[in-house]
């Protein structure tokens, strides 16, 4: 799918999906280390501060999609998309996320913006199941004899 192929709903379906999807892998990952290396080693702390880490920055990056959703959300509620967008950028600056911009940015860009979050969420969500699979690994000699 590509930028120009999505509206506004359908860009805030699409990542609102995304979101909740690397935020619930974040959180099962951060839930199931301790239940699973527990029994087999003690990890070192290091590996539970890394892991905790990634964790914490695909969640404040799903957090963040979810927003962006919301506002695409927003913007998909007017007919017009030039109303629409506008209405996006008031709501942020009054919320004080972002200064009120001299002109109009048009949907393809901030879907871009979206996707560049979205790619930082999947590389965060990969390093954490990763630090996982090594926590699993840890102290058993490549062997999940548990």
């Amino acid at each position: 799918m590509s930028q120009s192929d999505l509206s506004a709903g359908e860009a805030a379906t699409y990542f609102r999906r995304r979101a909740i999807a690397g935020g619930a892998v974040a959180v099962l990952s951060i839930l199931a280390a301790p239940l699973l290396a527990g029994r087999c080693a003690q990890a070192s702390p290091l590996a539970w501060l890394l892991l905790s880490g990634a964790a914490l920055v695909a969640l404040a990056l799903a957090v963040h999609l979810l927003l962006d959703a919301a506002l695409f959300r927003l913007c998909a509620s007017y007919e017009e998309e030039a109303r629409g967008l506008a209405s996006l950028d008031e709501v942020l600056a009054r919320t004080g996320l972002r200064a009120a911009p001299g002109e109009l940015r048009g949907l393809a860009p901030r879907i871009a913006g979206s996707r560049r979050i979205l790619w930082h969420l999947r590389i965060s969500v990969a390093a954490c199941l990763i630090l996982l699979i090594a926590l699993l690994l840890e102290g058993t000699d490549g062997l999940l004899r548990c």
